[in-house]
């Protein structure tokens, strides 16, 4: 609710100079709009040209000339907030515009694909109103593609064939989610014009493969300055990458003792971990068949332990499961698509779960399903859905704030963080598989949280370390126990995502930080009453969080 929390001139003040900073930012970025669910902006795509970025960044910077002479001891404790994290979002905007430059070197940045397939997938609006501004979107698709290829310079080669696998995808994408908006008039034309126009710029990109030689690895400057404005890394790289390292062989010793516990030996070694996670995944019997049935059944066995037990307030989410369609295949395994926290009308929330890509052999099938086994998936759930993302998410529409900022910037690093400390905090409340006696999931969750640390090291010694394939794929081997299938992609996502990765192990500790904290604070407060603390201001920075639940 926009407004909540104003108590000053000062605050009312602050207010006004937000909205302007916002507009200013949504205006520029439509896609990012329609995604939070503004929906003033549909019709447009964003300007990626180095013009375009130019004049934003410029216009960035004089709204952080002002935000920076803001008065923060006049301001309300929600209005600090706020002012917090638009200080942080707008910093964030110029280094990507100023130092990142992604729209000259990533074709990623200028895919189509996202600010289409929103209008198309979120029936937000009767489909006359939606038509009009997807056939407006579709027809400058020609346009902002030809911008593209005049951008453009050098570019990895891991994020051009991800972007010509993903572009000729495109058609089959839209013609089989139109539903109502197909019959209505200009549609089908202005597909057929975008759709050709994606094809011969994925034959374009294609043509540039052989050429396309600039590094993935980002190199430890500009890696640096992406945690930074990202992450909101407050220590040097080398610690975080010392802690994770640290952590690691934590969780190893955890493993051990659940290793132990589940298998019935005697043996306390590590290579009693790697036995225990062989007989989980021999046990395994997903495939691309019935990974959603198996899914399904596991989201209904964590809503009824989170439900039972009382963990969280649970808002009402019409949750859906679907295969992630193919054209936003290629990055991750699975994603929660919640509504926007701007968007006003009631939509769904989307859980895509990626099958295997088609052209793997059926050995890589079965070593993917072998690390996605009904452990794994159960786990997944927890953390896309309940009490994890889709949760998550539904309170963060809920949540009141003076301004729009925390729902135009929502903080990754707490959106992950609590995803994660979910599927932890679970386990810890004696969250189980459904008929299963043995500690699997408790194994489960632990090779997840070895997956979250590696992430991090596997980041940071890709973009500032050099490391290789093989260096990488030995050490999500030996220390992860991961599956070919699984370690075939996470190496093609840290090449792809810079900075992401660590978003995990960063957010988890902050987020756990305060739960911890809080709960110290209040004890006589239930388990629940803390999460409902944690997630009722939105998904905010766990920093900026830490004032906002009183704990500053």
């Amino acid at each position: 609710m926009l407004g909540t929390g104003v108590h000053s001139p000062e605050d009312r003040r602050f207010v006004g100079l937000a909205e302007g900073v916002l507009d200013d930012i949504l205006v520029r970025d439509p896609a990012h709009a329609t995604r939070i669910g503004d929906h003033r902006f549909d019709e447009r795509m964003p300007d990626l040209t180095p013009d375009g970025a130019d004049e934003f960044a410029r216009v960035l910077q004089r709204h952080q000339l002002f935000l920076d002479r803001v008065d923060e001891r006049a301001l309300s404790r929600f209005a600090l907030a706020d002012l917090q994290i638009l200080r942080r979002g707008v910093a964030r905007r110029i280094f990507d515009l100023t130092v990142l430059r992604r729209n000259e070197w990533d074709p990623l940045a200028w895919s189509p694909i996202d600010p289409l397939y929103t209008l198309v997938a979120r029936p937000y609006a009767p489909p006359k109103i939606r038509a009009r501004s997807l056939i407006h979107r579709l027809r400058t698709v020609p346009e902002f593609l030809d911008s593209a290829r005049q951008t453009l310079g050098p570019m990895p080669r891991p994020h051009v064939i991800t972007a010509v696998t993903q572009l000729r995808q495109l058609g089959s994408l839209l013609t089989g989610s139109l539903g109502e908006l197909a019959s209505e008039p200009g549609v089908q034309d202005a597909v057929e014009t975008a759709v050709r126009s994606c094809e011969s710029h994925a034959d374009w990109l294609w043509d540039q493969v052989d050429e396309a030689q600039r590094p993935a690895a980002l190199g430890p400057d500009l890696y640096r300055g992406v945690m930074r404005h990202h992450l909101d890394l407050d220590c040097d790289i080398d610690e975080l990458l010392a802690a994770a390292e640290d952590d690691l062989d934590c969780v190893l010793d955890d493993l051990v003792t659940t290793a132990v516990q589940f298998g019935g030996t005697t043996v306390a070694d590590r290579s009693t971990i790697s036995q225990a996670v062989e007989q989980l995944a021999a046990e395994s019997d997903v495939s691309d068949a019935n990974v959603l049935e198996v899914a399904d059944d596991a989201l209904i066995h964590a809503t009824d332990f989170v439900t039972e037990n009382r963990i969280v307030s649970v808002p009402d989410i019409d949750l859906r499961l679907e295969a992630m369609p193919a054209a936003r295949r290629g990055v991750a395994v699975a994603y929660c698509d919640a509504p926007g926290p701007l968007e006003r009308s009631r939509l769904a929330t989307l859980l895509a779960i990626a099958p295997t890509p088609r052209d793997w052999d059926r050995s890589r099938r079965q070593t993917f399903y072998r690390e996605y086994n009904r452990h794994m998936i159960q786990d997944l759930m927890v953390h896309e859905a309940m009490p994890g993302h889709a949760v998550q998410l539904a309170r963060a529409r809920e949540a009141a704030a003076p301004t729009n900022a925390r729902a135009t910037m929502p903080s990754e690093l707490f959106i992950e963080g609590w995803a994660v400390y979910a599927e932890e905090m679970m386990v810890r409340e004696g969250f189980t598989a459904a008929d299963e006696p043995r500690p699997s999931l408790r194994l489960q969750q632990l090779k997840m949280r070895l997956r979250t640390i590696l992430n991090t090291i596997l980041d940071i010694r890709i973009h500032t370390r050099g490391m290789t394939e093989a260096e990488a794929r030995r050490l999500l081997s030996t220390k992860g126990f991961q599956e070919d299938g699984e370690i075939v992609g996470k190496w093609h996502r840290a090449q792809l995502t810079a900075g992401q990765l660590p978003s995990y192990y960063v957010g988890h500790r902050g987020v756990s930080n305060v739960v911890a904290d809080l709960a110290a604070r209040h004890r006589d407060w239930s388990l629940g009453t803390v999460h409902d603390a944690v997630l009722s201001h939105g998904s905010v920075p766990p920093a900026v969080l830490r004032g906002l639940v009183g704990l500053e």
